[in-house]
């Protein structure tokens, strides 16, 4: 990341786009402390959307930032 933003964002694989909204969980490791969070999917979009659960921005970071997720969503 380049600035300190409160989300990150990450394409669908394939072109999917979501058919309805959806929510799950997810581990942030940001420079080696793990932070929880969550991964929120909009309907109609074709982006992942990351959050900490404390609602505290990313760091400026290069290539030292992980997120492992799990979200199920029906796709378009």
């Amino acid at each position: 990341t380049s600035a300190t933003p409160s989300s990150l964002r990450r394409l669908i694989p394939n072109g999917c786009t979501a058919a309805k909204q959806a929510t799950g969980a997810c581990s942030i490791n940001e420079n080696g402390t793990m932070y929880p969070g969550f991964v929120l999917v909009l309907a109609a979009d074709t982006k992942l959307y990351f959050f900490k659960a404390d609602g505290s921005n990313f760091s400026a970071l290069t290539n030292l930032l992980g997120i492992s997720y799990n979200i199920t969503f029906e796709v378009q």
